[in-house]
């Protein structure tokens, strides 16, 4: 065999033994879920195993490829591609690692606390944890390069290098690859469609996962997706899942059925629950717990209505969505033959509501007010509703839930709700700016006031029924705040500035003495909080990351603020910024005061050396329920 073919071929056997080694750690992650899945969802692992390694390995490969390009530049492009097939298997190598250990994947968050000070110590990573897992790292890196050297710098397997150098072997070696990936997109489009639990709850098997929608492109071909009701009786086989909750949950029937009125207000920022703003509510919250210095789970709908009914951080959504796994205190109430009404004057199914925190509401259950209505309209129709519903239902326990848009953007109120006359009539989103931002505002205050007149019907209705109002919980609280420039930004899902995440939090209990809270609570403690009211006996670790709010014992050392891809570690002095998402490793650490004023470099060095331990656990509170 000529000396030409077999410079030609070498690079082509580089690249098959780089796919087989590939191939064989994408197989660890596969082996890890594959006992515990399904049929389709075995495909779907097996598809994705041979796909992700082909893509994650890619870049080594087409440099590897490169190099059978003649003259000075061919060690340069072999050189290239050593460098970076070595780190990523390194690091598919040390993702699996985490994954056995703590049971997800290296994110920005893991990143973030591996480059704290104290950070090692806090996850349990002592010396003689890291000595060998250098040794290891060291012998994968020998291993590596003597591979490269046997490939590139020797005769070894010429005539195999040959072999696979030839283009009829290349092009089915690409549609063998290409092939798999394809079938991977659409198993998983298909199982999106169909609500297949068991290929959806793979998403996350891989570090990067090959994923794909098609339901606009199935509809138009004819088929018919599945009714909501029969997709969450197929999803509910495949709750196991998840580890929620932690341990069995042991409920004794309370003497006590509470009814629950649950009222949320789209972007109701903590200043609104005012005497001025909404004063039946506050006179409600004179008879009640009223909790001052209140946070959401986020600075959007999704984590902060996620974190009020489940009591979870934001980050476990997509598991709970994939899984179709409603809250806990669902469950609860329907094992309890509670009467439900869910209502919004927004969307169920955007975020998907439908699919989560409602799932196993029957689909006449839960209600969206006609669009073709304005907000404020619409709210005054799911008032209506609930007062019919309560004449209906009232003789046995019931459940209602209504969710306020009047005060999300662009802020709507009738005439007659008006208290604030000076207030911008039309809003120009591509003209207003910080000169506009008390005339916004003042349309909040009215648009708030509003709501609080269609509240005042159902306490009105209360009031008149003291046989019904005697065992009826009312909770009154929104799914996070909004800013009107007071730090240079306009509305929410934006920054985590307070009045962003800060919303107010009233919750009443018939008999219950008042009280003002004035310590920080948050939207992940209202779970805990109803589940002794409802007989359960359990901790409420073993289903949620908050405390109860009654408890004198309450303490908690931080809490998780989230949004899409970051969040924020907030802790009674600070917040510090986390990436918690793969797409923001790089995101740029920044820690304020917790009323958002910067801090000194001395205060950000302490509070890196005092909340590793505070880090850690938040790592572990956002993945400690997902299986």
């Amino acid at each position: 065999m000529s000396k030409s073919i077999k410079a030609v071929g070498r690079p082509y056997f580089y690249a098959i033994a780089l796919l087989f080694l590939n191939l064989l750690v994408c197989s660890l992650f596969c082996l890890v879920r594959f006992g515990k899945a399904g049929a389709a969802g075995r495909v779907y692992l097996v598809l994705q195993c041979i796909g992700c390694s082909f893509l994650y390995i890619l870049p080594a490969l087409f440099f590897a490829w490169l190099s059978n390009f003649t003259g000075r530049f061919r060690i340069v492009f072999e050189i290239i591609g050593l460098l970076l097939a070595f780190p990523i298997m390194l690091v598919l190598l040390l993702d699996f690692g985490i994954v056995c250990r703590f049971g997800y994947h290296v994110n920005g968050m893991v990143i973030n606390l591996l480059c704290t000070k104290g950070g090692f110590e806090s996850m349990g990573l002592d010396l003689a944890t890291i000595a060998p897992l250098a040794l290891g790292i060291l012998f994968f890196a020998v291993l590596h390069f003597c591979l490269w050297l046997v490939c590139f710098r020797t005769e070894f397997c010429a005539g195999i290098a040959a072999f696979a150098a030839r283009p009829r072997v290349v092009l089915c070696a690409l549609a063998f690859y290409g092939l798999s990936i394809l079938a991977a997109l659409l198993v998983c489009g298909f199982g999106h469609f169909y609500a297949n639990v068991d290929v959806l709850s793979q998403y996350d098997a891989y570090p990067v996962a090959l994923k794909m929608r098609m339901r606009k492109l199935l509809l138009k071909i004819g088929l018919e997706e599945p009714q909501r009701d029969k997709a969450y009786s197929f999803a509910k086989s495949a709750h196991g899942k998840l580890k929620y909750p932690q341990n069995q949950i042991i409920r004794i029937a309370p003497e006590t059925k509470y009814n629950i009125i649950w009222l949320v207000c789209e972007s109701l920022r903590y200043d609104l629950l005012s005497q001025e703003a909404m004063p039946a509510c506050w006179k409600l919250a004179e008879k009640s717990w009223r909790f001052d210095c209140h946070y959401s789970g986020g600075y959007g709908t999704r984590p902060g209505m996620f974190s009020m009914f489940y009591g979870l951080y934001a980050p476990n959504w997509e598991a709970f969505l994939m899984c179709r796994r409603g809250p806990l205190l669902i469950d609860w109430l329907q094992e309890d033959k509670y009467a439900i009404l869910c209502q919004t004057s927004a969307k169920f199914s955007y975020p998907e509501f439908d699919k989560t925190i409602f799932a196993s509401v029957p689909t006449n259950e839960i209600i969206e007010i006609d669009k073709k209505k304005q907000a404020w309209e619409r709210d005054i129709t799911m008032v209506d509703n609930m007062l019919l519903f309560m004449d209906k239902e009232g003789q046995r326990p019931f459940f209602m839930f209504g969710f306020f848009e009047s005060t999300h953007a662009s802020y709507s109120f009738p005439d007659e709700a008006i208290i604030r006359k000076d207030y911008l009539e039309n809003i120009n989103y591509t003209t207003v700016s910080k000169k506009d931002a008390m005339l916004l505002y003042n349309r909040d205050v009215n648009a708030a006031h509003h709501i609080d007149m269609q509240v005042k019907r159902i306490f009105d209705y209360l009031e008149a029924r003291p046989d019904l109002a005697a065992k009826t919980i009312i909770i009154v609280t929104g799914d996070h705040g909004e800013e009107f420039f007071e730090k240079g930004r306009l509305g929410h899902n934006s920054a985590f500035v307070e009045e962003q995440i800060r919303t107010p939090l009233v919750i009443h209990v018939p008999k219950m003495e008042p009280n003002v809270v004035t310590h920080i609570t948050s939207h992940t403690d209202i779970a805990a909080t109803l589940a002794p009211l409802l007989g359960v006996r359990n901790n409420a670790s073993d289903y949620t990351v908050g405390q109860n709010l009654f408890s004198p014992d309450y303490s908690r050392d931080s809490y998780v603020i989230c949004g899409w891809d970051t969040g924020i570690l907030m802790t009674k002095d600070y917040k510090c910024t986390l990436p918690i998402g793969n797409s923001s490793f790089f995101s740029k650490e920044h820690i304020t005061r917790r009323d958002d004023t910067p801090c000194s470099e001395e205060e950000r060095n302490s509070f890196w050396k005092n909340n590793a331990q505070q880090l850690y656990k938040a790592q572990q509170d956002i993945s400690r329920f997902e299986d």
